[in-house]
């Protein structure tokens, strides 16, 4: 994706305030996009992330709300999309959110306890 991707999907959508404030990408783990919102922002996640599903085989949308326990463990809110279609085995999918297992958690978070990249 290029810089600038989500500006471009909700521009017309959101006040341009609100633009500048959208991260400027995204992870992607198979067809689930893990974002970061900023606090401003977490008010329009349903909105931001229903722009994305359908683009570029993203069927489903994750907010990240950070990382809990002492494994690290990514804590992610399914915004968009369906949230029983995981692409990892053992995660858990729910209304109230989603998480994933240690196989497929994103870049640059400690799942095992052992390196800051997870592997």
């Amino acid at each position: 994706m290029r810089k600038g991707y989500l500006r471009g999907l909700l521009r017309g959508r959101l006040p341009p305030e609100e633009l500048g404030r959208l991260p400027a990408g995204f992870q992607r783990v198979g067809h689930v996009a893990l974002l970061r919102l900023p606090p401003e922002l977490w008010e329009r996640r349903r909105e931001i992330g229903e722009a994305l599903v359908g683009r570029n085989g993203i069927r489903t949308v994750a907010v990240l709300r950070g990382v809990e326990g002492r494994e690290r463990r990514p804590e992610a809110e399914v915004v968009a999309g369906d949230p029983k279609r995981s692409p990892c085995t053992g995660s858990t999918a729910a209304s109230s959110g989603w998480t994933p297992s240690g196989s497929c958690s994103p870049p640059g978070t400690c799942t095992r306890g052992g390196g800051s990249r997870g592997w």
